[in-house]
């Protein structure tokens, strides 16, 4: 799957999420700052239960039509 993220490297993905924290962080005071950044952890999470399910399904249907292979002969 060719996407935008794709294209990034690491170094540059991980680079542009430190830049992105500092900025918003600036200007927040500390309980400001942990409530956003425990809402950034949840949205992080239910992305990852969702991807995790979603690789189970796809897997699922993959075994599936392994099993159901029959040879003919």
């Amino acid at each position: 799957m060719d996407g935008i993220f794709s294209n990034i490297s690491p170094v540059s993905f991980s680079t542009s999420a430190v830049i992105v924290a500092n900025i918003l962080a600036d200007g927040l005071n500390i309980d400001e700052q942990n409530t956003v950044a425990n809402w950034f952890e949840l949205v992080g999470q239910t992305m990852i239960t969702n991807a995790g399910q979603q690789q189970l399904i796809e897997n699922s249907k993959n075994n599936n039509k392994d099993t159901n292979i029959q040879i003919k002969g």
